[in-house]
């Protein structure tokens, strides 16, 4: 008994014994938690209490009380750096959203070429209709997109105050904004003349057209050719560069399954580039699944994989 009071904890921890309050004692003005005698007032894993652990960046126990040193704030218990973490920018909770940085002085930015932040999202200024060429300036008028940082009606539309239309069809603007077409009397070829079309044409929606050739309505009304086709002789066919492979227009140069021609696919670890299996794209190219595309001009990827113009038009990685 004597050695266990002379040497308290230590000896308790080696003999296995249990030396009763005397241990307690022999940690004077500290703490026993579990077998060491440690200071609550200052001790990071038993801050106040046993057990209690001061978490984070740069965590001290001042006082039996858990702080943060170098500037870090406490958030739920654990020291974080607000000027630099994405969860916490600029205060607990602050977090920063998709496609941003908190970029050391607590504030959200957006990290990727040519975003610029708007209301706490990431946008880009040339081709965003909700702020086109600058912050809150949205295309309202219906039919508009924005391109370039400006408001423009799509391809084969006008602009009037009432929305984007077709002057050639529409009897509300025919061939100009505000003309009128009388009741009973339709917008032909942007004039009001009724349904008589020229000789090989014929009135569709109030337009007259070739259906040998329109794709809208290829070899009668109302029957369109689906995206990559185009009207040859009344009849849908796949547009060029596009081959007909298995009832399908295909993109010989980077489609994966059929890769330089018809039935000859890539292996899975292989992209198809430029009509050539391959182990990644050559530039202007990106890879879409196992497709190398070039998002600039690829209807079926406009601008960003999986990407489809309804029109089958892309220019600069925008749907016309």
């Amino acid at each position: 008994m004597r050695q266990c009071v002379r040497w308290g904890v230590v000896c308790c921890a080696l003999l296995a014994t249990s030396c009763g309050d005397g241990a307690s004692m022999r940690c004077g003005a500290n703490t026993l938690c579990g077998t060491t005698c440690v200071d609550l007032t200052s001790d990071l894993s038993n801050c106040g209490a046993c057990g209690v652990t001061c978490r984070g960046l740069a965590p001290i126990c001042a006082a039996g009380a858990c702080a943060c040193r170098n500037g870090n704030t406490s958030c739920s218990g654990t020291c974080i750096d607000t000027r630099t973490d994405n969860q916490n920018c600029g205060g607990c909770g602050q977090a920063c959203s998709l496609g941003q940085l908190c970029d050391g002085v607590g504030k959200c930015i957006c990290v990727g070429a040519g975003q610029t932040l708007c209301k706490g999202n990431c946008v880009d200024l040339h081709y965003d209709d909700g702020n086109c060429g600058r912050c809150g300036a949205a295309c309202n008028i219906n039919g508009q997109s924005c391109f370039m940082g400006s408001c423009i009606c799509q391809f084969g539309l006008g602009a009037c105050p009432s929305g984007c239309t077709n002057a050639q069809a529409d009897p509300h603007n025919c061939g100009a904004c505000g003309v009128v077409c009388p009741a009973g009397s339709s917008c032909i070829n942007g004039a009001c003349n009724g349904d008589t079309c020229a000789a090989g044409l014929t009135a569709c929606g109030g337009v007259c057209v070739s259906t040998a050739s329109n794709n809208d309505n290829c070899g009668a009304c109302g029957h369109p050719c689906g995206s990559g086709t185009t009207c040859v002789a009344g009849a849908c066919e796949c547009a060029a560069p596009l081959t007909a492979c298995a009832g399908q227009c295909i993109d010989l140069a980077s489609s994966a399954l059929h890769c330089g021609g018809c039935g000859t696919p890539c292996t899975s670890a292989l992209l198809c580039d430029n009509g050539v299996c391959a182990k990644s794209c050559s530039a202007p190219r990106t890879a879409c699944g196992n497709d190398c595309v070039n998002l600039a001009d690829n209807p079926a990827s406009c601008g960003a994989c999986g990407v489809v113009c309804p029109s089958w038009i892309c220019q600069l990685g925008r749907c016309l």
